[in-house]
Formats: C-alpha cells, sequence, structure tokens
C-alpha cells in the first residue's frame, strides 16, 4: 500500500489535473491490493532514505505560542490579522468579507498587532524571569552543596583528629 502512494506521490502533478484525483488514488491502492495480495511482503533498503531531517520543534512552538495569543484577542480583531497576515487578503478584500470599513480594517490590524507585540514581549519578560529564578536556585543549591561538603571535610578532619589524640592501649 505504501508503495501504491509513494507512486501517486511521484506523479502528483499528473494526478492532481485530473477531475477526481483522490477517486484515481484509491484505485491506485485498490489494484495495488489485489496485485500483491498473492505475493509476500516487499522489503525496502532505507539505507538510500535515511537522511538527517531538521528538527522543527521550535517552528511548532512559536506557531503555538502565535495562536495562543491570537485566541486572546477580540474575535473582529483576530479575524482581520488572520485574514491578513495568514490567508493573504487585501485589507479592501478583508473590509469586504467581513462588511466592515476599510479605516475600521486598518484600525484593527494596527492595535492587534500592538497587542501581539505587547503580549510577545510580556512572554519574552517571564521567560527571562523563570530562567533567572532557575540559575538562582541552581546556584544555591550548589552553594549547599558545597556547604555541607565542608562541613562534612571539617567534621571528619575532628574525628581523625580525635582519634590520634586518644591513648592506645
Amino acid at each position: 500500500m505504501q508503495s501504491a502512494l509513494e507512486r501517486a506521490y511521484r506523479h502528483w502533478d499528473r494526478v492532481a489535473g485530473m477531475e477526481a484525483p483522490e477517486a484515481y488514488v484509491r484505485r491506485i491502492l485498490a489494484t495495488d491490493h489485489h496485485r500483491r495480495r498473492g505475493r509476500g511482503p516487499v522489503t525496502v533498503s532505507l539505507a538510500d532514505y535515511d537522511v538527517p531531517v531538521r528538527d522543527a520543534s521550535h517552528a511548532v512552538d512559536d506557531h503555538d505560542a502565535v495562536i495562543r495569543m491570537l485566541n486572546g484577542l477580540p474575535p473582529r480583531m483576530r479575524a482581520v490579522l488572520v485574514l491578513r497576515y495568514y490567508d493573504d487578503m487585501t485589507e479592501a478584500q478583508i473590509a469586504e468579507a467581513l462588511g466592515i470599513s476599510l479605516g475600521t480594517v486598518k484600525s484593527q490590524a494596527a492595535r492587534g498587532l500592538a497587542k501581539l507585540r505587547e503580549s510577545m514581549a510580556a512572554q519574552q519578560m517571564t521567560a527571562q524571569q523563570t530562567a533567572a529564578q532557575q540559575t538562582a536556585a541552581q546556584q544555591t543549591a550548589a552553594q549547599q552543596t558545597a556547604a555541607q561538603q565542608t562541613a562534612a571535610q571539617k567534621e571528619a578532619a575532628q574525628q581523625t583528629a580525635a582519634q590520634k589524640e586518644e591513648p592506645t592501649a
């Protein structure tokens, strides 16, 4: 089944131009299933496909943060920003789609961007404070560990000195 999807993907520019590309892909899957029914599993070497992939987790985190900030905006302001920057609509198209004036679109976009900038600044400030608190906690823990080690060393030295002073029988 995977090889059938792979073939469809390789020729997608041709498949996408068809009248019903989804139906065509389903047909490929059905034909492939019937053709392979009597055969055993096909083994494919993955060595040719084993290439390093860029870690996209930071981009996902950034996207998630933007979506959360957008959800904090009033509905019309959010709609204006989403239509402008995610759907790449012009201000005139947005005004027509939302049934508001062009001036309202401009003001909502400006205010929305300002609020997003404020939210981002506050989020960065919070992240910096959290990092500073973690660093301070780590330093305090290190100091406590060093103090405990010093106390243990002093106690061990006192015990050694006491043992040397005791008379042996």
